[in-house]
């Protein structure tokens, strides 16, 4: 009686395994920071059974690898994926907010815009479809635009050094240097030593 339990368990614990691992690679490939975790959870979950058919699960799937594509630089890679995800679920923002960070990084900032409208309509709350359009406005030299998008970020998340820091070139850019020195000051108090803000800082007020 012993050996047959035995092997009932063993097989048991054989069928259960790919389940486990599937599970695990679900979580890490949505919950994880490391970008190079999560796409290769992300991949392993979409090959594995977890996307495979389709639907829901593979568009959670396809926006978190979206995501870690996005801050390796792979940003055409990206765009497969957050595009694949939107045409299976089209009212999530994070996949055009995604997307939408991509294209700004590729210089196509007209499909920029575009995305992180949509992703801003789908989540209003949400301070990045703003920074990251902001981004866009700002790289088109749209200033305005650019400011009043980061206000609205900054709003939602007023402790993000990026956001003063990307405002803060806007405002030096339109001439209104007292208001952008006060920016990079909140954005280096954020985020102590940050180059690029320091090298501003230094830039608008002459020191």
């Amino acid at each position: 009686m012993f050996l047959p339990r035995m092997l009932a368990l063993a097989l048991g614990l054989l069928i259960a395994l790919p389940g486990l691992a599937m599970a695990g690679d679900r979580e890490t490939c949505g919950q994880s920071n490391n970008p190079d975790e999560v796409v290769s959870a992300c991949t392993r979950y979409l090959t594995n059974g977890g996307g495979s058919s389709g639907g829901a699960d593979r568009a959670y799937g396809l926006r978190s690898r979206c995501w870690a594509y996005g801050l390796k630089g792979q940003h055409d890679d990206a765009i497969r994926d957050c595009t694949e995800a939107i045409s299976i679920e089209p009212d999530v923002a994070r996949a055009y907010q995604d997307r939408c960070f991509s294209y700004g990084q590729k210089a196509q900032h007209d499909l920029a815009i575009i995305d992180c409208a949509k992703a801003i309509r789908l989540n209003p709350q949400d301070p990045w479809g703003y920074n990251h359009r902001g981004w866009s406005f700002q790289a088109l030299g749209e200033h305005e635009k650019a400011i009043a998008h980061f206000n609205r970020a900054i709003s939602l998340d007023p402790n993000n050094a990026m956001f003063y820091g990307h405002r803060g070139y806007s405002l030096e850019q339109v001439g209104r240097k007292q208001e952008a020195i006060a920016d990079y000051k909140k954005s280096l108090e954020l985020r102590p030593g940050d180059e690029w803000t320091t090298n501003a800082l230094k830039r608008v007020s002459g020191n």
